[in-house]
């Protein structure tokens, strides 16, 4: 059913973001951290963009699905 396709693609999800190595704030203050810094190597923020959006990615990815999930509960399952 479409309901438990949503719900084995939010844990694969869950599974995935948990093994990022660093977390999307982490990232976004790496980022921040290099602007006006003169001396960053441009393929390390590439590199940091990239998990980034990746993460940023899968979060959106999760939101859709669990509005779909919630709209599609089957009739026994509404509150």
């Amino acid at each position: 059913s479409e309901h438990a396709a949503a719900s084995a693609l939010l844990a694969w999800l869950a599974d995935t973001s948990s093994d990022f190595a660093t977390s999307e704030a982490q990232d976004e203050a790496t980022l921040v951290g290099m602007e006006g810094e003169p001396a960053h190597d441009p393929r390390f923020a590439a590199v940091v963009r990239y998990r980034l959006s990746r993460k940023r990615l899968c979060r959106l990815a999760a939101e859709v699905l669990e509005a779909h999930r919630r709209e599609h509960l089957p009739a026994a399952q509404r509150p």
